[in-house]
């Protein structure tokens, strides 16, 4: 078990960020010693226990085995295991070791629901030239690394989606809503993986 803080994992350019208790008591038990049956480390490091940032002055800093362990349960998840990167002196903070964290910023649960049918682009914009104000999300996708299967929006705003469709051309999914912009996210599969996906955010819901 290496003991020394200085990695941080890096997902499709954005960094690794601990956003609830589990991973952090986990960690905690590890450093003890105790052993941890592959089930617990799977499910305590679970990628829904996480969150990804911009910078790495925000991100959590892990030991080579933690990062390692968080890896292992993302690809058990079916995931994407990031890059664990070597971080240095400039990026240190005790307050961001896993383990050593004593706050959280925890965004609220938020109930979803998923959709996996779509409009095409067509019924999009003549649905939207209905509206005075017609609002617009869109998530860019690259649709030759990913095949879109669904997407996922608030539960509570599902009545105000109208339309949703991927835009082949402009590599992006879009979603009509009336009165407010939704956020949502868009569940895919990477093709050179065969893993899912999440692109997109809820977070500003």
């Amino acid at each position: 078990m290496s003991t020394r803080y200085d990695k941080v994992i890096k997902l499709e350019g954005k960094y690794l960020k601990v956003n609830a208790l589990a991973p952090i008591i986990l960690a905690k038990q590890l450093k003890k010693g105790t052993i941890l049956t592959a089930k617990i480390i799977n499910k305590d490091f679970d990628p829904a226990n996480f969150i990804t940032v911009e910078n790495k002055e925000q991100a959590t800093i892990f030991t080579l085995s933690e990062a390692m362990m968080i890896q292992e349960a993302f690809k058990y998840h079916g995931v994407d295991q990031g890059e664990i990167l070597n971080i240095g002196p400039k990026y240190q903070s005790l307050l961001r070791q896993l383990g050593n964290i004593k706050e959280l910023d925890i965004k609220r649960k938020i109930k979803t629901s998923t959709t996996a049918d779509f409009d095409t682009l067509e019924r999009l914009n003549e649905m939207a030239k209905g509206f005075s104000d017609p609002q617009i999300s869109t998530v860019y996708v690259d649709l030759k690394k990913y095949h879109v299967k669904s997407i996922t929006v608030p539960t509570q705003l599902r009545d105000s989606l109208l339309a949703n469709a991927i835009d082949q051309k402009n590599s992006c999914v879009h979603v009509l809503s009336k009165n407010k912009q939704i956020p949502f996210v868009v569940d895919a599969i990477d093709n050179k993986t065969n893993m899912q996906v999440q692109l997109g955010t809820l977070n500003n819901f």
